[in-house]
C-alpha cells in the first residue's frame, strides 16, 4: 500500500497557483461582463435620443433584453467558474474545458463561414454598391475592415455604424 501512495505522490504536480491566477482572471472577466450591462442600456438610451424622429431606427427594449441576458449569464458563468477554480473544485476544471472547446470550435467555424459567405454577399450586390443594395431590402450592410491593429466587422444601418466584432 505504501508503494502505491508514493507512486501517486511522485506524479503529483502542485498547480494551485495557476488555478488561483486563472480563477482571478475569470472573476475579472465576469466583472467586465457585468459592467457591459449598463453600457447596453446606455447605448439604448443614446440611440433613442439620437433617433427621436425615426422610431424604427431606435433600439427598443425588446431588442436589448437578449444582449443584457447574455452578458448577465456570462458574468454568472465566469464568476462561478472563477470561484470553483480558486477553490480547486474538480467540476470547475471539467466545465471550463467543455465550454472552452465549444467556444473555440464555434469561433473557428464562425470565422470560416464569414470568410466564405461575405465575398459571396458582395458579389450579389453587383455594381450598385452596398448602400443601394441594403437600402432597397431594408437590411444591414456588413463591411470587413483591417485597420492594421485588428480586424473588425462593421454593420451599417440607417446611416450609423455599429461595431459587430
Amino acid at each position: 500500500m505504501a508503494e502505491y501512495e508514493t507512486a501517486q505522490a511522485a506524479g503529483f504536480k502542485d498547480r494551485k497557483t495557476r488555478l488561483v491566477v486563472f480563477g482571478i482572471l475569470q472573476i475579472i472577466f465576469g466583472g467586465l461582463c457585468t459592467l457591459l450591462v449598463p453600457l447596453v442600456i446606455l447605448g439604448m438610451i443614446m440611440s433613442a435620443t439620437v433617433n427621436k424622429g425615426n422610431a424604427a431606427a431606435g433600439a427598443s427594449l425588446r431588442m436589448m433584453i437578449p444582449g443584457i441576458l447574455i452578458y448577465l449569464l456570462l458574468a454568472v458563468w465566469f464568476i462561478w467558474m472563477g470561484i470553483g477554480s480558486i477553490r480547486t473544485r474538480r467540476w470547475a476544471r471539467a466545465l471550463i474545458l467543455i465550454s472552452s472547446w465549444l467556444w473555440l470550435i464555434t469561433g473557428v467555424l464562425g470565422g470560416v463561414f464569414m470568410l466564405v459567405l461575405l465575398p459571396a454577399r458582395y458579389d450579389q450586390m453587383g455594381e450598385s454598391g452596398p448602400d443601394s443594395y441594403f437600402s432597397q431590402r431594408g437590411g444591414c450592410h456588413y463591411e470587413v475592415r483591417d485597420d492594421g491593429v485588428y480586424g473588425r466587422v462593421l454593420c451599417y444601418h440607417s446611416g450609423s455604424a455599429c461595431p459587430v466584432l
